[in-house]
């Protein structure tokens, strides 16, 4: 009957991705009904490393780029391990392979080593996606509805590249310190004027004690940020098929005889630790600004309430009228006589 005599299942083909090169291993499990001969067709520039089937190193190099494997009935494990000499750059793009048969259950994993910073990735519909940019313009969106309010002394400038610095940090930092610049906000627009807030002591005073915790817990968030920045690795937020920022993986269920591709889009860590620095020195500069502001805004309307101290009571003479005469009672209002006090002066002596 016609038909097919080879298969291939569970294809995987891993890229790690280097300084100067790409090193590629491809693995694959080949079924035959029959003895004979795999053509299987790679990059013009692959430098083949190493060739194994069922763990048993081959002696086999490709002929402009079409490696032949030795097949016998049944079903044997291949791995072929080739390096890319050429540098990927800004884009790293999976190498055209044909298997020679149809294929099914295939996965591409692409490795990022800890000097580069992930930007974006493409490939099959099983797999990787970088939601940083989305959340990004989501984030682009509020700082142009905050900056609207004009509420702080922060313009559009200000949101924008604050939230760029705490992007690929922690999003929840972020919403720790703008909500310390609205509460603080808020702060000074309700006690300022005649027309603030009535407070009781108790909450007046628990309210300003609420606003210091909520400054040290913005100011980590500040300086936490810079030393992630500063020291760590941005965080693309990747998800989807079990992948991260350091491994990306997609699954395709079915193909003929062309590997599925995808592409990686990536730059030297370098370029984001530079970007963080100058984020960390307008923060420095712009960081003294908000407190200054903030301060007053604290301040505003008083920073601390005490018990009010009850107004001393008037001691009465003996005759029970207060020592002070300007609140004797009006006599001739009341219709009782007033004594009079007299002086004895003495009289001025004659000439």
């Amino acid at each position: 009957a016609p038909g097919a005599t080879r298969a291939i299942d569970g294809a995987t083909l891993t890229a790690r991705l280097g300084r100067r090169a790409v090193d590629y291993a491809l693995a694959f499990n080949l079924r035959s009904t029959r003895g004979d001969q795999h053509t299987l067709t790679l990059p013009a520039n692959a430098d083949v490393i190493a060739v194994r089937i069922d763990g048993a190193a081959q002696n086999l190099r490709p002929q402009d780029g079409k490696l032949v494997l030795p097949v016998r009935p049944g079903v044997q494990r291949v791995e072929v391990d080739w390096r890319d000499l050429a540098s990927p750059g800004l884009q790293l793009r999976t190498p055209a392979i044909d298997l020679g048969a149809n294929a099914a259950n295939l996965d591409i994993r692409v490795e990022l080593p800890a000097d580069r910073w992930l930007l974006a990735a493409a490939g099959p519909r099983i797999g990787p996606a970088v939601l940083y940019w989305p959340e990004l313009a989501l984030m682009l969106l509020i700082a142009f509805g905050i900056a609207s309010l004009r509420r702080t002394p922060l313009r559009l400038h200000d949101w924008i590249l604050l939230g760029l610095g705490f992007s690929t940090v922690s999003w929840p930092a972020l919403i720790a310190v703008v909500a310390w610049l609205l509460v603080l906000d808020w702060r000074a627009r309700r006690f300022a004027g005649p027309g603030s807030v009535a407070m009781t002591k108790g909450t007046f005073n628990l309210m300003q004690l609420a606003l210091v915790l909520l400054t040290l817990v913005a100011l980590i968030g500040l300086f936490g940020a810079i030393h992630s920045g500063l020291l760590g690795e941005p965080s693309m937020y990747v998800t989807g098929n079990g992948s991260s920022d350091r491994a990306l993986m997609w699954f395709h269920d079915r193909t003929g005889a062309a590997f599925p591709g995808a592409s990686v889009f990536t730059l030297p860590l370098l370029a984001y630790k530079i970007a963080m620095l100058a984020w960390a020195l307008w923060l420095a500069t712009a960081l003294l600004r908000w407190l200054r502001w903030g301060l007053d805004a604290w301040l505003e309307g008083g920073y601390w309430r005490r018990d009010e101290v009850p107004a001393p009571k008037q001691e009465l003479d003996v005759a029970g009228t207060p020592d002070d005469p300007s609140t004797l009672p009006d006599a001739a209002a009341a219709g009782s006589p007033v004594r009079e006090d007299r002086l004895d002066i003495d009289p001025e002596p004659t000439r």
